[in-house]
């Protein structure tokens, strides 16, 4: 029996000290994105959302502004109002009215002798016969 032996000389061990270190796999250098034309156009379109959202909120906080301040003149004319119909009513009153015509030197007028004038007389009836 024959033993073919390899032609090829053992491998020869390197000292622990002097293996190469695995290799690092190199790594691809990342380059910065540029802002594409698309991308700038949706800066673009947020932008002008959010710009409009805040001009409305303005705008809602102003009317609200203007709602409370006329608000608040309806309540005061609301009370002048109340205030002219108490004045009102205490001039309308028979005793203001008559304390009112005696300082103008108006005096009540005697019962006795007041008499009453008819404006309109009753028509006699006329009554034809055939």
């Amino acid at each position: 029996m024959s033993v073919a032996v390899s032609a090829r000389a053992p491998a020869r061990s390197r000292p622990a000290s002097k293996q190469a270190a695995p290799r690092a796999v190199p790594r691809r250098r990342v380059r910065p994105r540029r802002m594409t034309a698309g991308g700038a156009v949706w800066v673009v379109v947020l932008a002008a959302l959010l710009g409009g959202i805040v001009a409305l909120n303005v705008a809602a906080l102003r009317d609200s502004i203007e709602v409370n301040r006329l608000q608040a003149h309806a309540q005061q004319v609301q009370d002048e109002n109340r205030l002219l119909r108490n004045q009102v009513t205490n001039l309308s009153s028979p005793t203001s009215i008559g304390v009112a015509a005696q300082r103008l030197g108006m005096v009540p007028a005697d019962p006795n002798t007041t008499k009453y004038v008819r404006l309109h007389r009753p028509h006699p009836k006329v009554t034809t016969r055939p």
